[in-house]
Order: structure tokens, then sequence, then C-alpha cells
């Protein structure tokens, strides 16, 4: 138990790691294919570092035996001693694997109400062939979102000037897969729960994906117009908090990034500098036998 708690003070350390060298080589560049290797590789790698051991092999001469004549009078005397009780002692680390475990089954529980809302939206929406076998038009006044390959959009929405263009950002979601990204992401952060830089890696994976989609549909249609569609989206309320969608939580920072050009110079060196990061981590963080 104790183990497993300084595993996971370890795994935190990573994540913090990695997150801080996110934010200063990283976060302001619009490389948005290779920060979404990047953050999810590092959540999963930050759980594999302190799994790491290194065995050093050393030679001990051994001891010379010495003749087993010798008597101790103690030996010879039976214990009559009655057996005490055992006591029940309670450690620090009893007391935060408890609180561990209760923060785990509370998040847990919160992700499956999520996705439980999601699959009862798509279940009781509706399609229509004009716009697609994979959009669900659903009765509740919600912003589209995508989950794994359905698009959703409210049927209020359906007169929205630029709904193509809002269904085009959502369709994206579904191509490249992104629903799997957030519940992997998820996943990871469980355990993590207590550590700040798990929440801001999960969150950073979820800004990325939208930085990517929005970058790729700026590309297709006007900016001012696209920006002007989801600030017309920010007032909708959403399904649940870790589904991708067109919502106003980080409007200001996407509006942002959209408006930054790329930028190339020095980015395989940057990139680059992971390397040293993760061989100062696996010595720091491994075990050592």
């Amino acid at each position: 138990m104790e183990a497993f708690l300084i595993y996971l003070g370890k795994v935190a350390l990573a994540m913090c790691a990695f997150f801080l060298v996110f934010l200063m080589l990283f976060q302001k560049q619009k490389h948005f294919v290779f920060n979404r290797i990047y953050l999810l590789a590092s959540m999963a790698i930050s759980y594999l570092i302190p799994l790491i051991t290194f065995t050093i092999i050393q030679k001990i001469e051994a001891a010379p035996i010495l003749p087993e004549f010798s008597y101790n009078y103690f030996d010879s005397i039976p214990y009559s001693f009655a057996e005490e009780p055992v006591k029940t002692t309670y450690y620090w680390y009893h007391y935060s694997f408890a609180i561990l475990l209760l923060g785990v089954a509370g998040f847990f529980i919160h992700f499956l109400i999520g996705n439980f809302k999601a699959l009862n939206i798509v279940r009781k929406s509706y399609g229509k062939k004009e716009m697609g076998p994979n959009i669900c038009i659903t009765k509740e006044d919600v912003h589209p979102f995508s989950f794994f390959n359905k698009v959703i959009v409210s049927e209020k929405n359906l007169s929205h000037p630029n709904i193509k263009m809002i269904i085009d950002h959502e369709k994206l979601h579904v191509k490249e897969k992104h629903t799997f990204d957030i519940l992997i992401a998820e996943i990871l952060f469980l355990l993590e729960w207590f550590n700040p830089f798990a929440w801001l890696l999960k969150d950073a994976v979820k800004n990325n994906l939208e930085f990517l989609t929005d970058d790729f549909i700026t590309q297709q249609n006007d900016r001012e117009t696209y920006q002007l569609a989801m600030v017309s989206m920010a007032d909708k309320k959403g399904v649940a908090p870790f589904l991708t969608a067109l919502n106003g939580s980080q409007l200001k920072n996407r509006i942002i990034m959209m408006k930054k050009k790329t930028e190339n110079k020095f980015a395989v060196v940057k990139q680059l500098l992971i390397l040293p990061l993760l061989a100062i981590l696996i010595m720091g963080l491994s075990n050592k036998e």
C-alpha cells in the first residue's frame, strides 16, 4: 500500500515535468498533431517510468563459517509467556489510500454518468437522410457534440445560418476519432485526480483537439464567420464536460489561437528536447536494485 502511494507520487512528478515542458515549449505553437501525440503519450509514459527497474549485480565474498559448538543458555529455557492480542495500527498511508479510493470512485462514477447521458441522447435521437448517416437530431437544447462515430445536433439549431460549418467541425472530431483521446485521458486521470498537473494535462488534451479542429475548419471557411458561429453556440448547455464540443468554455483561447501564425522556427530542436527530459525522468524516478 505504501509502495503504491510512492509509485503514484512518482507518476505525479513525471506528469508535472511533462506539463511544464509543454507549457514552456509547445503550448503556444500551432503544431497540434505533435501536441496531440505528446500530451497523451506523456500521461501514459508517466505511469510507466516508475515501473522501470535497474538491477546492479555486486559480488560479495562469503563470510567464514564458524564451528557450531557455541551454547546459548537462553535457548534451553522453555517459553511460557501468554501471547498478547495483536493491536491493529493505522498509519498515514492507510488514510491516504482510503481517500485516494474515494476520489477514484467519485470521478469514475461521474465519468460513467457523462457517458450514460450521451448514450441516452443518441438513443433517443432521430436522423435525416439529407444531413448524412451519422448525424443525430435531438429534441434537447444542447450544444452540438461528437460521440464516437455520431454527431449530435439539437433540433433548435437546425435553422442556424452556419449549421453546416458547425456540423463540419463535429464531423472532423468523428473522422479523427477524438472521442478516444478524451476517454483515454479521462481514464489515465483517475488514479491521479489529486494531482493538479493531471488536471492540466487532461484539459490540454481536450483544448488541443479543439485547436486542431478549429485550424482545419478556418482553412476551409471564413475565419470571422466561424468565430461568430462559435460565439452563437456559447450559451448552450453541455452534456458532459469531457465531451468534445463547440462550446464557449475556452472560447477566448480558441479565438486567440486561430489568429496566431504557424511558427516552424526551432520546432524540431524543441521536440528533440523531450529525449533528455525522458532520460532525466527515467534516471530519477526508476527503481534501483
